[in-house]
């Protein structure tokens, strides 16, 4: 099949937009565990959900971007299923010491994963299936990237925000993750590269 290389440098940029928002910016300097007796452990937690996901999430676009649509459709139900399993392990969290915030944030955010997967990427994969990447879905595909990356905003900007009330709150040091490191790095890169 023709690969259009505008749709897939559009892809990629949008790619990386939702892995970064999956990933979000949540390690914390403390050991992942389940735990819940430190806030950290909670913190991790919930990050760990958000990287379960966008690991599934980059298996999916890596088979979509490629036009491998049994593959991408395999991709597509190992992540709704991940995603579904993500939003129960949150919905079945206790709040910690008092704060529900956070995990309130981050079922939202779940719960609109489910929804841009479900419905969304759903959207993308029958263009995709049915016509192909190319110039003349190039429109159709870039307004749908484009519509979920202004819903993207406003929810991970509430995740974020709870996530960083409750780093102060229990006085934790939030660290950037290897994911938007390797996003900057990237946006460097392209900047820096002729086109």
């Amino acid at each position: 099949m023709h690969r259009n290389s505008n749709f897939m440098q559009t892809y990629q940029k949008a790619l990386f937009s939702v892995l970064f928002i999956l990933f979000g910016w949540g390690t914390t300097l403390f050991a992942q565990t389940p735990n819940f007796t430190k806030a950290a452990d909670y913190n991790d937690y919930i990050v760990l959900e958000q990287t379960l996901m966008g690991r599934k999430l980059e298996s999916f676009n890596k088979a979509l971007a490629e036009e491998n649509m049994r593959e991408a459709k395999k991709q597509h139900a190992e992540l709704l299923s991940q995603i579904d399993l993500s939003i129960q392990k949150i919905n079945n969290m206790p709040d910690f010491k008092g704060n529900t915030a956070f995990k309130n944030a981050a079922f939202e955010l779940f719960v609109f994963y489910k929804m841009i997967i479900s419905q969304d990427y759903q959207k993308i994969m029958t263009i995709v299936e049915r016509e192909g990447a190319n110039d003349k879905t190039f429109p159709r595909i870039n307004s749908i990237f484009i519509s979920i990356q202004r819903d993207e905003a406003v929810m991970f900007g509430q995740f974020n925000k709870a996530q960083n009330d409750f780093a102060k709150q229990f006085d934790m040091k939030i660290q950037e993750n290897e994911l938007e490191k390797e996003r900057r790095e990237k946006e460097r890169t392209d900047t820096q590269t002729p086109k």
